[in-house]
């Protein structure tokens, strides 16, 4: 091969690739959050507070890097839990001093290094997307991460062909032709928020889409936000703040979405569509349990539908958890349900049983770009 060509095919596959990963985790050296604070806030700030807003706009902006990014991670944690609160250069300092609400900071901030040194900045990687990428924390985000898991399921590359990738690393998240978000390459702070250590075997595409989805999200709640009815919400808070799985499956598929309360009386509805959880989304949303949860389950939370088995009648469900459970007895509402890497099976009697919610499932019927959330 010729010199100048093997030069341009390493500098396009360099341009392809992107960076593959931001540091090496292993190799961080220390460094504190009161370091980071002392160096960055007269950066961040030319007042003697650092309010909600001005964070939110760092965590958008691509020149915080690294520790700066994990920094900025620790601090919008801070503020989401306390009522958008202003923080204080002196208090950032002192977190230690400031009682129990500010001694979260370090760890907040060690976490979001550890992600943005570690996770990939490539979209997919690999066989992405799978299941196995999937894997919820502490945050209120069971109500998306149960359908993007059932769309996974149902076809992979349906989600896959919601995005489309631009030279520039930035790229398009199609919901519909009414309805794209552009996101420009994803910010260090972004992906310190959100992002996983599974990112570094699939890519960021669940971060990608969580911010698309959340953005989708404000747009439909802009009128009634102005009208005083809500806030404003950071993108990736908005999704991680909880919500309803059939706006999201809707936002995924296109079609109808049916809710059916978990009743004697929806039992032939409800067991249609586990049939059909294959090829169309369900979820199961656990209100609350009629007694004690089963061991390996909990209630207010949102799980996939992704299969039905007809000699048992049983739901095929997954947990976005991706918990494992070994039952101590006999498989029932009393020892739980085997369960690996969130995948088990529960007999639809004792779903009926135990269970005050909902199975929202998709159904073939598309619509309008008028009815779409």
């Amino acid at each position: 091969m010729k010199p100048l060509r093997c030069l341009i095919l390493i500098v396009v596959a360099a341009r392809c690739a992107g960076p593959a990963v931001g540091a090496d985790a292993e190799k961080l050296k220390d460094k504190s959050f009161v370091a980071v604070v002392q160096e960055r806030f007269d950066k961040w700030s030319r007042e003697k507070t650092l309010t909600a807003a001005a964070v939110v706009k760092l965590i958008a902006k691509a020149s915080a890097h690294g520790d700066e990014a994990a920094a900025l991670v620790a601090i919008h944690r801070h503020q989401h839990a306390h009522a958008d609160c202003a923080v204080t250069k002196e208090f950032l300092l002192r977190p230690a001093k400031s009682g129990a609400d500010a001694a979260h900071l370090e760890g907040d901030f060690q976490a979001a290094r550890k992600r943005i040194a570690s996770a990939t900045r490539e979209l997919f990687v690999g066989h992405a997307p799978t299941l196995k990428a999937i894997h919820q924390g502490d945050r209120s985000d069971c109500f998306f991460l149960a359908s993007v898991g059932a769309a996974i399921h149902s076809n992979p590359q349906r989600i896959r062909r919601l995005f489309q990738i631009h030279d520039d690393g930035s790229f398009d998240v199609v919901f519909s032709e009414q309805h794209k978000e552009h996101v420009a390459r994803l910010t260090d702070a972004q992906i310190g928020l959100v992002a996983d250590e599974d990112d570094r075997a699939e890519g960021i595409w669940l971060t990608a889409l969580e911010l698309a989805m959340g953005r989708r999200i404000n747009q439909a709640l802009h009128t009634a936000i102005k009208h005083g009815k809500g806030k404003e919400m950071l993108s990736l808070d908005r999704i991680g703040g909880g919500g309803d799985p059939s706006k999201i499956m809707a936002q995924l598929t296109g079609h109808h979405i049916v809710g059916l309360e978990v009743e004697p009386a929806a039992t032939a509805k409800i067991r249609e569509a586990a049939k059909t959880a294959h090829t169309y989304l369900a979820c199961l949303t656990i209100g609350k349990f009629k007694a004690a949860p089963p061991p390996g389950m909990i209630a207010g939370h949102c799980y996939a539908i992704i299969g039905y088995d007809a000699q048992k009648d049983a739901f095929q469900i997954w947990n976005p958890h991706g918990n494992n459970h070994k039952p101590k007895g006999p498989p029932g509402l009393a020892n739980g349900y085997p369960t690996d890497d969130g995948h088990f099976s529960m007999p639809l009697r004792d779903l009926l049983a135990s269970v005050k919610g909902t199975v929202c499932h998709e159904t073939n019927q598309p619509m309008s770009k008028d009815d779409r959330p």
